[in-house]
């Protein structure tokens, strides 16, 4: 009794149920694969709502810089060359220039007053080369002002434009946001720093690690980053919001204006933000790291030792069997008790299965040569009797012209049938050893049938089973002959393109046809008893010759006869 129990025990300690359920006991991973997953979306939430406030900030004040742009482009508008100063500007009166000088200045005071993002105004008439200009403490030294004076002067029509649109021009190593309405006879210019801009930046709210700055919308950097922000990315054609720096540090948030060539970026230490999320993060990647250290190697073992190892020896056995070696025998010294069962009864299987292969594949051989015996029986001529009996009947009126004749047509198609009964023909000659045949035939009853052949001449040294077209003029002879009609029989040979490239034989003739009993047995391959069974014999012989890659039909025609049609894959009879 103790001796079964130590078994039993010893039996449920190699079972593969009790190794799973001792590993999930053992194995924790799906607690810290839901603490993993936990801790990540939350991050991913985090994220989210940091990326919404922040574009929605960087939205609104986007949008105020573009309004306010967009207003300086209307004054370009409304100051052309048409407004009074201007006229005054261009009059030649040295009085009229001056007021018209004093006006404008007073309006691009008005105008630098009135908009934050505006640092410079300009205006310059190309004609007499006179030029105003007005701007703030922002809008840098003296140099750069300079520099954009004789840029303007230097290449007026650069400056040709409507206004609408503020683009990036580099003047004297300097990024500017310029805006230009002008023509031949006057340009009128409005153009800021980006630094300028950034400054408004300055009372924005923003944590600890995070910064703004202006980019092109081709991501070139406008405006000073920290050092540890320079090598940022911005140049990622990408919606909502990207990481980028090294491990994917910073969260970078984009708007672009709508009437500019610039866009504002957010830069955001995402880490610092998150705190203690980004703290439990690393604290539950240590665990699983510590985890896989520890409890993987023996996880894998186990497997390795119980299931993985077993299933490869029966993978191998299955692949060996699939290959026709049915000796294969797997070990059964390790594993489980549930494999160890498993992998004996495959080995049993396998040993049946070769017995049993071994015994059908014997049976089917001697079937299949007692079914192909018994239909070349079948297929033999049945009019022997009748020729012995016409060469008599020749004899006793002492024509030894037609007993020459028909004994020489007699033997050749006895030589053929001797000759042939194992091997297959072309079609040549099968056509040659009908035509003897119908020699045969025609000494018999006369004239009073017509024989036809239409054969494709590349198709004669095509192979065939030997009888086969003879047993289908044979059975027109016998159901299509009336001695007192005119019969006729067509034997036409062509090559067709179904699926595949085919060779086929059609007989047919102009007797009374099949009837549809025999045509219905046909296509539903039940046999056939009594009359066309030699017909019956060719359909099963051309099945076991070509499985699969012949075709037997039997069909009428209008408005009577007979069609016998056998379809033969071309490269199941290649020439000779």
């Amino acid at each position: 009794m103790r001796k079964q129990k130590k078994e039993r025990k010893r039996k449920m300690q190699k079972s593969l149920k009790f190794h799973l359920i001792y590993t999930a006991c053992v194995v924790c991973v799906p607690v810290f694969l839901a603490l993993f997953v936990i801790v990540n979306v939350s991050i991913f939430l985090v994220q989210e709502k940091i990326a919404e406030d922040s574009r929605e900030m960087l939205s609104m004040n986007v949008q105020m810089m573009d309004e306010e742009m967009q207003k300086v482009s209307s004054y370009l508008k409304e100051d052309n060359g048409v407004s009074p100063e201007m006229e005054g500007f261009l009059s030649g009166d040295q009085w009229e220039e001056y007021k018209s000088e004093v006006i404008s200045f007073q309006k691009m005071q008005d105008i630098i007053m009135r908009f934050r993002y505006v640092d410079n105004y300009m205006c310059y008439l190309p004609k007499t080369g006179k030029s105003i200009c007005r701007f703030t403490e922002n809008s840098g030294d003296f140099i750069l002002r300079e520099a954009v004076e004789k840029t303007v002067k230097e290449n007026p029509e650069k400056f040709y434009g409507n206004g609408d649109h503020w683009f990036n021009r580099k003047i004297h190593d300097t990024n500017l946001l310029m805006c230009s309405w002008g023509n031949e006879d006057v340009i009128l210019c409005a153009w800021t720093t980006y630094d300028s801009l950034i400054t408004l930046t300055k009372n924005w709210k923003k944590t600890e690690g995070s910064s703004y700055c202006i980019t092109s919308k081709d991501g070139e950097v406008y405006t000073e980053l920290p050092k540890e922000m320079q090598d940022l990315d911005f140049t990622r054609k990408k919606d909502g919001y990207y990481f980028s720096g090294d491990y994917d540090k910073y969260l970078i948030i984009r708007e672009e204006s709508s009437c500019s060539d610039m866009q504002m970026v957010r830069i955001v230490n995402w880490r610092d933000l998150l705190g203690a999320l980004w703290t439990i993060r690393l604290l539950n990647v240590a665990i699983m790291v510590v985890f896989a250290f520890l409890m993987i190697p023996h996880l894998f073992v186990t497997l390795q030792k119980y299931i993985f190892h077993p299933i490869d020896l029966l993978e191998k056995g299955i692949r060996t069997v699939e290959q026709g070696d049915l000796s294969v025998k797997i070990p059964t010294d390790e594993g489980s008790t549930e494999m160890k069962h498993l992998i004996t009864s495959f080995n049993n299987m396998v040993s049946q299965i070769g017995e049993l292969k071994i015994r059908n594949y014997e049976e089917k051989m001697e079937y299949q040569k007692l079914m192909l015996d018994y239909m070349s029986l079948q297929i033999e001529p049945h009019f022997y009797l009748n020729a012995l009996n016409l060469i008599n009947t020749m004899a006793q009126m002492q024509d030894t012209e037609l007993i020459e004749k028909m004994t020489e047509n007699l033997s050749l198609y006895f030589r053929y049938i001797t000759s042939s009964r194992n091997k297959k023909v072309t079609i040549g000659q099968e056509l040659e050893h009908i035509g003897h045949y119908m020699n045969i035939m025609m000494i018999r009853f006369g004239e009073c049938f017509q024989y036809e052949e239409n054969v494709d001449e590349s198709l004669r040294s095509f192979l065939i089973p030997p009888l086969l077209i003879q047993t289908m003029v044979e059975n027109s002879m016998k159901y299509a002959f009336d001695v007192y009609g005119d019969t006729e029989i067509k034997v036409e040979i062509r090559e067709e393109m179904k699926d595949k490239k085919c060779v086929v034989i059609r007989v047919s003739d102009n007797g009374k046809g099949y009837p549809q009993e025999i045509i219905t047995r046909f296509e539903k391959e039940i046999p056939i008893e009594g009359t066309h069974i030699g017909l019956w014999n060719a359909k099963m012989r051309l099945q076991h010759l070509y499985p699969g890659a012949s075709k037997f039909l039997l069909s009428n025609r209008e408005p009577q006869g007979a069609v016998t049609t056998i379809v033969i894959e071309e490269t199941e009879g290649k020439e000779v």
